[in-house]
């Protein structure tokens, strides 16, 4: 089935449907997001591990249905986090998590893509803000190559301690990321 493709489409989160993406639930919500007459279906990449991409993207092109992807990060895995080991499970998560984006056919990856959602009891530190903007230089660098593009969700101070405001979405960052 080919549905129309528009410069903005009308779009639902497969969230509104179904809790995960295993096989039967990526089912069930291209199934009633197609029925529902929307252009795009949101999956949420926070059980990856269950996601089978080409069955994914097989049932998505049946559908006529565009797709975009979207994460946070957990906090054994933050990018804003003063631990290398963290930092770069977080980064592998993403990396991982780009190349199934690419793989449904996907052109947007966007959430938190920057920190752990979850309420911090204290600022980021400048070396967590450096190597947050480190990891998402890399991931901007091969999501360019792959033709995704990554949006990066404002949230409130409750879901993060990095980016609670578009000015500080947009806040250059002059220092290079440390190790531990």
């Amino acid at each position: 089935m080919t549905k129309r493709t528009t410069s903005n489409p009308l779009g639902v989160h497969a969230l509104v449907w179904v809790g995960d993406t295993s096989r039967q639930s990526i089912e069930r919500a291209v199934a009633r997001t197609s029925e529902s007459g929307f252009d795009l279906l949101e999956l949420s990449l926070h059980d990856l591990d269950r996601l089978d991409v080409a069955h994914a993207k097989t049932l998505l092109h049946n559908a006529g249905l565009q797709v975009a992807c979207s994460r946070g990060l957990a906090f054994d895995a933050d990018v804003s986090n003063e631990n290398t080991a963290v930092v770069e499970r977080g980064a592998q998560l993403l990396k991982a998590s780009l190349d199934a984006t690419a793989g449904l056919g996907g052109r947007v990856l966007t959430g938190a893509l920057y920190s752990a959602l979850g309420k911090y009891g204290y600022p980021v530190s400048a070396r967590g803000r450096a190597n947050a903007v480190s990891v998402l230089r890399d991931l901007a660098r091969a999501a360019s190559a792959v033709d995704v593009v990554l949006g990066l969700e404002v949230c409130n101070r409750y879901e993060t301690n990095v980016v609670n405001t578009a000015r500080q979405a947009l806040e250059p960052t002059t220092s290079a990321p440390t190790t531990s």
